[in-house]
């Protein structure tokens, strides 16, 4: 019983050479006329952008928190969660004004590239 436990289990999770698959872009552009390199490396600056500006806000929280009474401790975690939720809103809007300029010249190279 063990063993077909085992065999059910480690069987799930070997997996053959073929089912996995790596495609890497050829060109820093892509089918579509877009530059998908950028594209992700833009993704992962705003993601890690992001990321940093909510461990903002938790650590400004845990600073309020642990304050104990002190209201100049209180006034620094006010401080800095206030900064990290600008840093957020900062880090939304400028990923989507990229997005729709990106965007926006697709259609432009797209638009003049039909006859």
């Amino acid at each position: 019983m063990i063993d077909q436990m085992l065999s059910i289990f480690l069987g799930r999770a070997r997996a053959d050479v073929t089912d996995i698959t790596l495609k890497l872009p050829n060109t820093l552009v892509d089918e579509s006329g877009g530059s998908s390199i950028l594209q992700n490396i833009t993704d992962l600056a705003f993601a890690f952008l992001a990321t940093m500006a909510f461990v903002g806000i938790i650590y400004s929280g845990v600073m309020m928190i642990t304050a104990g009474g002190d209201a100049t401790k209180f006034a620094a975690g006010k401080k800095n969660l206030l900064w990290s939720i600008i840093g957020i809103m900062i880090v939304v809007l400028s990923y989507f004004i990229i997005r729709l300029v990106y965007q926006l010249g697709i259609d432009i190279l797209t638009s003049a590239a039909k006859p």
